[in-house]
């Protein structure tokens, strides 16, 4: 347990020095070093601290920006990334969020972004096994939900409406999500589709 924590005290150290924010490097510290979306948002903020530095040796040299406001302005950058690329907790501590408020910073969101771009994913990420409301992972979570339908179709309490925007959702999902998410979704899909 001890080289565990001491390992991700080092990841943490790591992202720490590569520019991203100790909210950032806190969560992302969880992660191995080796998964490919982690390496590729490394490479790219690696990139963006560059453009910043370009930038900022330019403003500073005209006399537009104070050596002691370089650190605002780049969190200011990375604030404006994360309201443009839509990485903010989007329904406060309830639900699948992690427990930060509405509008708050969301590391996650991002790093679901950069594991959609990146190369061969062939594990299931955190954010898809988070512990939810009784004990249970979104995996298992969902399809609970899906033997709940069906045992109250069979009893004649859902609208086939109701089933079909089930499906629909899904099927969004499933758009969304990889690896074994995207798996476990396509049988609930399935699952739900058998209803109508």
């Amino acid at each position: 347990m001890a080289r565990f924590k001491v390992r991700r005290q080092a990841r943490y150290g790591i992202l720490l020095s590569e520019r991203f924010t100790p909210l950032e490097a806190r969560e992302l510290s969880k992660l191995p070093a080796n998964t490919p979306a982690l390496k590729l948002l490394r490479a790219d903020r690696r990139a963006r601290w560059e453009r910043f530095e370009k930038i900022a040796a330019r403003k500073l040299d005209r006399g537009q920006w104070r050596e002691r406001d370089l650190h605002a302005k780049w969190l200011g950058n990375l604030a404006r990334l994360y309201y443009k690329r839509r990485w903010r907790v989007q329904s406060g501590p309830e639900g699948r969020q992690p427990k930060m408020p509405k509008g708050a910073p969301n590391p996650w969101a991002m790093y679901r972004d950069y594991e959609r771009l990146a190369p061969g994913k062939d594990y299931v990420s955190p954010w898809e096994v988070k512990q939810v409301k009784g004990g249970k992972t979104l995996l298992q979570k969902g399809l609970l939900f899906v033997q709940r339908t069906e045992k109250k179709a069979r009893e004649g309490g859902i609208s086939k409406p109701m089933i079909q925007s089930w499906i629909d959702q899904k099927a969004q999902a499933i758009k969304d999500a990889r690896g074994k998410r995207r798996t476990q979704l396509v049988i609930e899909r399935r699952r739900l589709e058998r209803l109508l």
